[in-house]
């Protein structure tokens, strides 16, 4: 899936949701993260090699539970790796 096509079928509402769920402290920053939503929805999508990664992390001893990180990998340089 593309970031383009998870962010047109995202409503807004529900990422408001997870965020003050994950993020209490949030609420002051919701304007702005509504402003890059909606900034967002408006670009127009570029072809490009780079992945959007989510992997479940826990760290024993230090989390509570898990987490989902995310980040992004260059699929030009990873190419022959087994997880591309």
């Amino acid at each position: 899936m593309k970031l383009r096509e998870l962010v047109v079928k995202t409503d807004w509402n529900e990422v408001k949701s997870s965020l003050l769920q994950s993020y209490p402290d949030a609420e002051q920053s919701l304007q702005g993260y509504k402003c890059i939503f909606d900034h967002l929805l408006s670009l127009t999508p570029r072809e490009t090699k780079m992945r959007i990664c989510l992997e479940e992390v826990f760290r024993e001893g230090v989390d509570e539970e898990p987490f989902v990180e995310i980040y992004g990998k260059d699929g030009t340089l990873n190419k022959d790796l087994p997880d591309f």
